[in-house]
């Protein structure tokens, strides 16, 4: 496995990560 694959696809997931929850955070403030 190459480690250089495998630390881009841990920065991936983390964007996602980030990204879900800045999502989850605007239909909490829309709910309210």
């Amino acid at each position: 496995v190459n480690p250089l694959k495998l630390v881009s696809r841990i920065k991936r997931v983390e964007e996602e990560l980030s990204s879900l929850r800045e999502q989850s955070r605007e239909l909490l403030s829309a709910k309210q």
